[in-house]
Formats: C-alpha cells, structure tokens, sequence
C-alpha cells in the first residue's frame, strides 16, 4: 500500500530510496499488508510509523491506482501488488522515528514535492509517469475506478 500524501499546498511527500547498485529514486511511503490487515489498515500503520501522521482508516478514499510489478530486495524478486490512496492534509512535520532498520537504512531524506518541481526535475521517481498521473489527483479528476499505472 501507497500513500499519496498532499499537504495545503500541494505538495506530496516523497522519500529518496537509496540502495547500493541502483540508481537512488523518489517514492509514496507505504509497505505491505500484515497478516489479519486490511489494506487500509496496513496503509494507517505504515503512514504512522514512516512518518508520524495518525490517520482514521474511516476517513480513506478507495485508492487511486494500483500496480503490480517485481521489486528486486535483498538478492531476490519480490511482487508488489500496490494499492495508491490520496490523503489529503493541512500541514505535518514528518517524523521519522518509527522507520524499522531497514527502511531507515533506505529512506534517510524525504521531501514535500510541488508537482511543477516533479515535472521539471531530472531525478528518477516511482511511478515513473508520477507527474502525469499526480496531476489528474491535484485537479480533482479522481478515477471512479482505481487506475493500472505500470511502472
């Protein structure tokens, strides 16, 4: 699960991934559905520990996009089947004191994206296409279903 998380201005939280080999890229904080979770209930615990927003499950939207595709972790393929939910916010200072030592070991730096800084930026970010599919959300054009958005 995947957190498009847009503050008052418009801005959306990204974190940078930073793993030896690759090239580093900008991502939604999120992460996977433990046993006897919902998917929103896992997009709520994954929020609260990577950046210290407590959101009500009851307030989710349905999610935006999904995708499935296979992220390469610690020497193996993983399949990520990913649901994307808009959260829409006033301010929040990011908290990164609930990140596990993995994800700490990842996602140092985050950042609060305009989405012309998005656009016009030559950094790699995840879902490659975000400038284009961000800019449906921040004019309110919402899919009545969720969007399959690749890569």
């Amino acid at each position: 699960m995947r957190a498009l998380i847009v503050d008052s201005s418009s801005r959306l939280l990204l974190f940078r991934a930073d793993l030896p080999g690759r090239s580093p890229w900008w991502y939604a904080p999120g992460g996977g559905v433990e046993a006897g979770e919902s998917d929103e209930q896992a997009l709520v615990r994954e929020v609260a520990e990577e950046t210290g927003l407590v959101v009500d499950v009851a307030s989710l939207q349905p999610p935006v996009w999904t995708r499935d595709y296979i992220f390469r972790w610690h020497e193996q393929d993983e399949r990520h089947l990913e649901r994307f939910f808009l959260i829409r916010i006033g301010e929040h200072k990011v908290d990164l004191s609930g990140l596990d030592p993995d994800e700490a070991a990842i996602a140092r730096e985050y950042r609060w994206w305009a989405h012309a800084e998005i656009a016009s930026s030559t950094e790699r970010f995840s879902p490659r296409r975000l400038a284009e599919l961000l800019a449906r959300l921040l004019q309110g054009r919402l899919p009545r279903e969720p969007v399959q958005i690749g890569d």
